[in-house]
């Protein structure tokens, strides 16, 4: 029988070998620049040509190298991070497998120029071997890579546009960047600089400086410790959302990953907070013993793996809620006109009889800024008047306030429903009501008329797909309960799929709050939009449970500079 197995020949090995680690340019770029930030360099200098085809150059002022380092520093399995296996579950810096400059150096043309204490080195790599000679340089080290895959070009088809390679780098260096803003970072494309970020004090400057000022205001800070698991960095508001997850940067012991236990833990934390289909923003950082952590799962270092995922999801989970609890960011309002030619636009016609419909008088509203010493955090509001029976209009020292009045009443109901349903008791009808159903509202009603119950409600099945009802949740003022228990029916018809017990009953909460809460369109008497005010002051965050906002800030500095006194 002939042989059919043989061993590769160490060229292709090496070329297999580097196809695990160097996937694109960019791969180049990350494993060069985080080799530099393990050096102690305050400065990395990176320079791209042809997408990182041409030329792909990384220098710094970090440590440098001995002429013996130089020597070897290529060759497979050589590091300075590690020296036995246990290492490997200790690791504190960014590079540690000894594979990046050795893979490197199998796919492209590299040379290495590096300093220390006044000598300098230079080590060139071609297909004709290796040459090391003495140089002039200063201290630190200059990597180029050029020609990324000549001798591999079925991996060039694989490549994108220079355009779309460039794209990635920038994506990394700025990455990068966030976890060491005390380095400062340089990035040009074709002679071009595409960032310039100079050294920064802290994670807030180097924000500041990578995205503006307007971006900062947008984001709330995190800083909790839990387990022995620190967490510090930054959420967007949940109005500051994204409809992709790319925006969401987490890094664990200074190392960037990208993991679904971090991600799916942000997203619980911001639960109903964030509408379907949008995402949060995040710039979390996670420190905890690099022994429960395993960084070696990934031969480009992208995943990781923990010992204890379902810890590390808990605590970054309560970061998060905590940290949106104790902010409860209220949303600012811009104003954007877009005038049209030959239109004039009247806000206010003439036939109309004022702007505030049930507007509060002044005792009234006198009382509700004593009731609302804080209706929320950085607000002091003293409600002006209901517009259109939709909204409600407040005073604040920093502007007004235009809060939703179904959102808000929503929210409000959701929480007591939370924290107190079925301890009010049950608002017991004077006349009980039979109401007749379709078949398919009355079995899904039936099969959750427990967790109603509990509520407060007061049901009972009478005959074939007809319901009595006889009192409803104290809570609950001024609805109708025929058309609460048909829009519940409805709503109940969706809780089929959902298993936990919690769920469902959290699922039921917000179906009751939603069409017990204010409508559009119901006239509130002062003292309603008093108590509405008051009590919507004292939720964790001014979201309804589906993540609308209830509340809008139009500041005075915003005002002004539309009539230009800023």
């Amino acid at each position: 029988m002939k042989d059919t197995i043989k061993q590769l020949p160490q060229e292709v090995v090496e070329k297999i070998f580097a196809g695990e680690v160097i996937e694109r340019p960019a791969s180049v770029v990350k494993e060069l620049v985080e080799n530099s930030i393990d050096a102690g360099a305050s400065s990395v200098e990176v320079t791209i040509e042809g997408g990182g085809r041409k030329l792909i150059s990384v220098k710094d002022n970090g440590s440098g190298m001995s002429k013996n380092d130089l020597t070897i520093c290529t060759e497979r399995y050589t590091t300075s991070k590690i020296s036995v296996v246990d290492d490997v579950y200790n690791i504190k810096s960014l590079g540690f497998r000894g594979e990046a400059l050795s893979s490197i150096a199998a796919v492209s043309k590299l040379s290495i120029t590096t300093g220390r204490k006044g000598e300098a080195f230079l080590l060139e790599i071609d297909k004709s071997g290796k040459t090391l000679k003495d140089t002039a340089g200063n201290d630190g080290t200059k990597v180029e890579a050029r020609s990324l895959f000549y001798n591999v070009p079925v991996r060039l088809k694989f490549l994108k546009s220079p355009e779309t390679e460039n794209a990635h780098i920038y994506d990394f260096m700025l990455k990068a960047s966030l976890s060491s803003p005390k380095t400062a970072f340089l990035l040009e494309e074709e002679g071009r600089k595409v960032l310039d970020l100079k050294r920064a004090a802290d994670l807030k400057e180097r924000l500041y400086q990578a995205f503006g000022s307007e971006f900062l205001k947008a984001l709330v800070e995190v800083n909790s410790e839990q387990s022995g698991i620190k967490i510090n960095g930054y959420i967007g508001k949940p109005d500051f959302n994204k409809n992709q997850r790319n925006w969401q940067y987490v890094y664990v012991n200074g190392r960037i990953v990208s993991d679904r236990t971090v991600s799916h833990a942000v997203a619980s934390g911001f639960g109903p907070l964030m509408p379907s289909g949008r995402y949060p923003v995040c710039f979390l950082f996670i420190e905890l013993d690099p022994g429960l952590v395993d960084v070696n799962v990934h031969p480009a270092k992208k995943e990781i793996k923990f010992v204890n995922g379902s810890t590390i999801h808990d605590v970054v989970a309560a970061a998060v809620k905590k940290t949106l609890s104790q902010y409860k960011p209220v949303p600012e309002m811009n104003l954007i006109f877009s005038p049209v030619a030959g239109q004039v636009y009247d806000p206010l016609p003439k036939a109309a009889p004022g702007i505030f419909e049930n507007s509060i008088s002044e005792p009234a509203a006198a009382l509700a800024e004593e009731m609302l010493p804080g209706t929320l955090p950085e607000l002091k509001l003293r409600p002006l008047g209901q517009v259109k029976n939709r909204y409600i209009i407040a005073l604040e020292d920093e502007g007004l306030c235009i809060i939703d009045q179904h959102v808000a009443h929503e929210k409000v109901l959701y929480e007591k429903f939370r924290a107190r349903a079925g301890k009010d008791g049950t608002q017991v009808l004077l006349v009980p009501i039979s109401l007749e159903l379709t078949p398919v509202k009355f079995n899904y009603l039936e099969k959750h008329l427990e967790g109603l119950l509990e509520l407060g409600f007061d049901l009972e099945v009478f005959g074939k797909n007809t319901l009595v009802i006889r009192g409803v949740p104290l809570l609950i003022s001024r609805v109708n309960p025929e058309m609460l228990i048909e829009e519940l029916a409805e709503d109940l018809s969706e809780f089929s799929s959902i298993k936990q017990a919690i769920d469902i009953r959290d699922a039921i909460i917000k179906s009751v709050a939603c069409h017990s809460a204010f409508r559009w369109g119901d006239v509130i008497t002062s003292e309603e939009i008093t108590r509405l005010l008051k009590d919507f002051g004292a939720v964790d965050t001014p979201y309804c449970p589906h993540g609308r906002p209830g509340i809008f800030r139009l500041k005075f500095d915003e005002i002004d500079k539309r009539f230009d006194r800023s």
